[in-house]
């Protein structure tokens, strides 16, 4: 299997990583712009973001979340599950997390790991620093 990566933002002002099996599975790994920006990164590249099959957030800071922190954030305006730790789901509704559709909200703990399309995706516990 191979893998296409692009990143959309990678500093202090926002993270955002988009990743393409060569089966086609699609997934953000975190959401750290505002949200139109991040649909027009998507569309730059010929992805729609309905074909997203999964986004999995790394912590609940907002250069990580940003695209969450509004009424509707993006995984409930495109229907893609979320995956994350119980602490970044905490942090992430204390913060002001918009409206969410719970059925899509998974947690995924270190140690764990989820099937998403063709990808197994690991999660691993690491300081943010």
């Amino acid at each position: 299997m191979s893998l296409q990566f692009c990143s959309f933002a990678s500093s202090s002002a926002g993270n955002c990583y988009f990743i393409q099996s060569s089966g086609g599975t699609s997934i953000l790994v975190d959401a750290g712009v505002p949200l139109r920006r991040l649909e027009r990164n998507l569309r730059s590249i010929g992805v729609d973001p309905r074909q997203l099959q999964g986004i999995f957030l790394t912590h609940a800071h907002r250069d990580h979340v940003a695209s969450y922190l509004i009424k509707k954030p993006f995984a409930t305006r495109y229907d893609v599950p979320t995956y994350a730790s119980t602490g970044t789901w905490r942090e992430l509704l204390a913060r002001g997390c918009g409206e969410l559709n719970h059925d899509l909200c998974h947690r995924l703990e270190p140690g764990q790991s989820v099937q998403v399309g063709d990808l197994r995706v690991y999660a691993h516990a690491k300081s943010h620093d």
